[in-house]
């Protein structure tokens, strides 16, 4: 990034450094905006990512209700010929079968992580505040890099 301080509302860079198999780079320059209405202090993450991000989803159970629930989790899946961006802040929320309910009262996330529940619920602290696919790429694209921000006044 150019800066990891960034006011509401604010634009900036991202620099993604891609190598190839054969040892070719590429730098892909992403321009940002930081949403108005974001909370002040360190409370937000940037990720960029590929391939893995597929990984990552798949690790968590995944409960689909009936069949237009599978395929609309089947159509989340990402690409792994290109880059995504994500912009998320920590909060407590929950995913029940293949819906994410973010920012939850912690009384609602305690009831829900209770060993009592039962059926494909489990504790999520990831709520996105802007999510971006760029463009596709003419390789497979592979990694992760999550850095920090300050929203500042």
């Amino acid at each position: 990034m150019d800066r990891t301080e960034v006011h509401r509302g604010q634009s900036f860079e991202i620099q993604a450094f891609v190598r190839t198999e054969s040892g070719k780079q590429f730098v892909e320059r992403i321009p940002v905006k930081l949403p108005d209405d974001v909370p002040l202090g360190r409370c937000l993450y940037l990720s960029v990512m590929a391939l893995r991000f597929n990984r990552v989803r798949l690790l968590r159970p995944l409960s689909p209700q009936d069949l237009g629930d599978l395929v609309s989790t089947i159509n989340k899946i990402k690409k792994n010929d290109r880059l995504y961006i994500k912009l998320f802040r920590i909060t407590s929320g929950a995913v029940i079968g293949t819906n994410e309910l973010p920012n939850l009262p912690p009384s609602m996330v305690a009831t829900l992580n209770n060993e009592r529940s039962s059926g494909g619920c489990y504790a999520d602290v990831c709520s996105p505040v802007l999510e971006r696919e760029l463009a596709p790429a003419d390789f497979v694209v592979n990694g992760q890099q999550i850095i920090a921000i300050d929203v500042i006044r």
